[in-house]
């Protein structure tokens, strides 16, 4: 049998991701698995460590040490999704959501305080990885776990992008996507509503965190800006992966990345990043290391996760569920995940509740003084004798408030107790030491700094100045307390040092920061943010601007259609497909009319340099539609670069094209045009080549539904074959020195890449990987399959040896690949870059069944 399994690029992980798929394979008779719960009937055991509830009984007796606890989890076992449940003693398997007729049940999350439960209700075969269509019922049910009881708590809701639909604010407000994709927040008691977003999102939705500080959208996995006074979200560069969720103090973000994982953290105020749990992480037992489906408890203190053997298949795969201990401050994995399911069926989707964290979670540098107070529902509860307080470092206390100083670091669990009732929470004391700033930041044209720092800081006698005597203008201390904002006169223009001094962090004893001398580099690229509506680099960028209304940074999400992909700079390769802009124009269409001026900047690299045999030119970035024309386009005619500007005064095809010059296949080509009423100019590699008078009329008719497109897009049938990166759009006119200097800064930035070497081969197939349909990995829309062949003959490049692996598309932005489908003994023509040169790859789910052969290189086909 075939199995499917993402690829890691460790040669020792693979190796162990490879036996466990042997075994997964070899199945029943070899390793006489337990293809159900423990004790059930007509079943044999695995050996002990691996697959017999029995050997989890220590395990499960220790987590259940830890407090009254739980976790539910979807599951297919009975045939029907339903919502599964476990005590983390072990006890007590059960289904927890009812039997629906016709209905399948999604998204379970507990509330805080462990009483609740809220799920989505699909009716069958729907489910929270499609968009809902209209005429759809998907109601949000609200479960209370002690009783049953089930009630309906919106009529229309859906999921982000997969199997998350609420985010519980505290006890009784709770987070939700409506009908419409709106987000809401929802007052559980009393029904009460507020729109939290104000426009919809067509597909899914977003999931805010309980800080109402940022937002997901699931897949790709985001961890966006929320503006709360214009109820919209400033979208960031996602990140590779799915399943972004938030940490219940909306410090945290993590998600998985990659097929598999690991399972990944990031703090949403410094953007520091790292590891939870790896794929195939050494502290998984019994062969589960194919990971998916994270969720941390409310009181932080615990991860649940699911995990297979190696396949994917989020529907049919056998996940099971493992919940594992994490620091709650740093969200650090601290012992063996223990494993609670082990049904055949796919169990995933988990939520994990612990109680004792009544007393919450409190940091600081030692020394670290608290006074915690027993929550007023517990002191209802009559007894004489006062409160008995454990602080976890050896010191007790009695009374009706706890007061402690903590000397040394470490974390401490808290715990108060009166006869029969006890509370708890923990203190994660640091090791004092000053603060550190991270990063400058430049922006506003130069004109503005931003200063990151590793935790909040306060001024104490405060110094900021610039070794090249540019005046510090204002500063202040954002609300986050991390980030030191300044104004600086005159705008950064070349490299230059801030020295700062006199700040401490924010701990019961400051700590004084030492003196530092901070790199100042200018914002080469653009080199104005003045009017900038657009801006993507390439995609390991930023490529924030700031919106024409809330002015809080945001980045637009580009959409592959086809075979557009990116090359191995992370730019933007359109040869068979092309890239639509996501959330563009709208109000960025409004501020061209407004403003009546317009620029477009590119970067641009061609295939060919010969003519479309339609006739047609071959667009390159234009913003238009198949129906109305374009507002504007930028596009390729054999050796001609050409542009085409639709004004008040022309048709709706725009312009007379006009010549730009010829373009090139031999290196990149920077260019502007730019427009104003009466004067339309061009500039290639920041020189001067077109200087026109003949475009007259204002930007008024430009249409809002017009699509921001790179590659042919908008129905057309001609597709340009290059590479695209480097593209701004502005709301003004731009002079040839600024031009000048745009050009030669981005030329620059690829000037000092490294150069990757391409490869012609003429070979013949002697293996192949198994070639996953589009179903089989969902959510995916992209997978590579590695083959391997002879090499016959080396056509361009050098290559010295006779045999290679290649990893081929098999299935690209959602369509499958014709190089796939070539048998064993066929012979083929490749054009191959090495694949450890692609970093763009590395997170794409790869299907490599072949025997591990460390000796053999491997290749991309860059020409799918």
């Amino acid at each position: 049998m075939w199995i499917t399994a993402g690829r890691s690029r460790s040669r020792p992980r693979l190796l162990r991701a490879a036996l466990g798929i042997l075994a997964a394979a070899l199945g029943c008779a070899l390793l006489h698995c337990d293809a159900g719960e423990g004790g059930d009937a007509g079943k044999v055991s695995q050996p002990a460590r691996l697959d017999s509830p029995a050997d989890w009984a220590e395990r499960w007796r220790q987590m259940g040490e830890l407090g009254s606890g739980f976790l539910v989890w979807e599951s297919n076992r009975t045939g029907r999704w339903r919502i599964w449940y476990r005590k983390l003693d072990g006890s007590g398997l059960r289904q927890l959501s009812p039997e629906e007729e016709g209905r399948d049940h999604f998204a379970p999350h507990i509330s805080p305080d462990g009483t609740h439960l809220a799920y989505l209700s699909y009716p069958v075969p729907r489910n929270a990885y499609q968009p809902v269509p209209d005429g759809v019922s998907v109601p949000l049910h609200l479960l209370h776990i002690e009783s049953g009881r089930d009630r309906i708590l919106a009529p229309g809701a859906r999921s982000y992008s997969e199997d998350r639909a609420v985010v519980w604010v505290g006890n009784h407000d709770l987070i939700y996507i409506d009908a419409r994709g709106i987000t809401r927040r929802l007052e559980v008691a009393s029904g009460e509503e507020w729109q939290l977003t104000e426009q919809p999102d067509p597909r899914y939705g977003f999931l805010l965190n309980p800080a109402l500080t940022h937002a997901t959208l699931g897949r790709p996995a985001t961890f966006s800006v929320y503006d709360r006074e214009q109820r919209r979200i400033a979208r960031r560069r996602a990140e590779d992966g799915c399943q972004s969720y938030f940490s219940h103090d909306g410090r945290w973000g993590f998600w998985i990345e990659r097929a598999g994982g690991p399972v990944r953290r990031i703090d949403l105020v410094t953007g520091e990043t790292g590891n939870i749990i790896d794929r195939d992480d050494a502290r998984m037992v019994s062969g589960h290391g194919y990971i998916y489906f994270p969720m941390l408890s409310s009181c932080q203190r615990l991860l649940a996760f699911a995990a297979s053997r190696g396949d994917h298949d989020h529907f049919k795969a056998d996940y099971d569920v493992f919940v594992g201990r994490v620091d709650p401050i740093t969200l650090e994995l601290t012992d063996e995940p223990v494993r609670y399911s082990f049904d055949p069926g796919t169990d995933r989707f988990p939520d994990v509740f612990l109680s004792g964290m009544e007393l919450g979670h409190h940091r600081g540098e030692a020394p670290f003084s608290i006074t915690l107070a027993v929550p007023d529902q517990e002191t209802e509860v009559e007894a004489r004798e006062p409160w008995q307080w454990e602080f976890g470092d050896g010191t007790r206390a009695v009374g009706e408030t706890g007061a402690h100083t903590f000397e040394q670091p470490g974390l401490y669990q808290v715990t108060a107790s009166r006869g029969a009732s006890e509370v708890g929470g923990d203190v994660k004391v640091d090791v004092a030491r000053p603060p550190e700033p991270n990063r400058v930041m430049v922006g506003g044209g130069g004109r503005e700094l931003s200063v990151v720092f590793d935790e909040p800081i306060a001024p104490s006698s405060p110094d900021l100045r610039f070794e090249s005597g540019a005046a510090v203008r204002d500063w202040r201390i954002g609300e986050d307390g991390r980030t030191l904002a300044l104004k600086r006169d005159p705008p950064v223009a070349s490299k230059d040092h801030l020295l700062i001094s006199g700040f401490v962090d924010r701990s019961q004893v400051p700590n004084p920061m030492e003196p530092h001398r901070l790199l100042v580099e200018p914002h080469e690229w653009p080199s104005r943010a003045s009017g900038l509506l657009f801006l993507w680099k390439t995609a390991k960028d930023p490529n924030l601007v700031r919106s024409p209304r809330s002015k809080i940074p945001h980045t637009f999400e580009l959409v592959p259609v086809r075979k557009a992909r990116l090359d191995h700079h992370h730019a933007m390769l359109v040869s068979g497909g092309f890239f639509r802009v996501q959330g563009f124009p709208g109000r960025e269409v409004e501020s061209f009319r407004v403003a009546n001026e317009f620029t477009l900047e590119a970067t641009i690299r061609s295939e060919t340099l010969e003519p479309e045999q339609s006739g047609e030119p071959a667009g390159i970035v234009t913003l238009s539609n198949a129906r109305e024309g374009a507002s504007f386009s930028f596009s390729q005619w054999g050796d001609q670069l050409m542009i085409r500007l639709r004004t008040s005064l022309t048709g709706p095809l725009g312009s007379e094209p006009m010549s730009l010059g010829q373009t090139s296949t031999s290196e990149p080509v920077h260019v502007i045009v730019s427009y104003r009423p009466g004067r339309l100019v061009g500039y290639v590699n920041g020189r001067a080549v077109l200087q026109s008078d003949a475009v007259r009329g204002g930007l008024d008719n430009w249409s809002k539904e017009h699509l921001l497109q790179f590659g042919s897009g908008h129905g057309s049938a001609v597709d340009w074959d290059g590479n695209i990166e480097g593209v701004a759009l502005y709301s003004r006119f731009m002079e040839a020195e600024e031009a000048a200097a745009n050009a030669l800064a981005y030329r620059e930035l690829i000037a000092e890449r490294e150069p990757v070497e391409q490869i012609e081969v003429r070979v013949k197939l002697v293996a192949r990987s198994h070639v996953p349909e589009l179903k089989e990995i969902v959510p995916y829309r992209s997978a590579l399959a590695m083959f391997e062949y002879q090499v016959l003959e080396v056509l361009a490049g050098e290559l010295g040896d006779e045999r290679i692996r290649v990893a081929h598309w098999a299935v690209l932005n959602g369509g499958r690949q014709s190089t796939v489908k070539h048998e064993v003994g066929e012979e083929d023509r490749l054009l191959l870059e090495p694949f450890d040169r692609n970093p763009q790859v590395e997170n794409t789910y790869l299907s490599d069944t072949l025997d591990i052969q460390p000796s053999l290189p491997v290749y991309l086909d860059v020409d799918p």
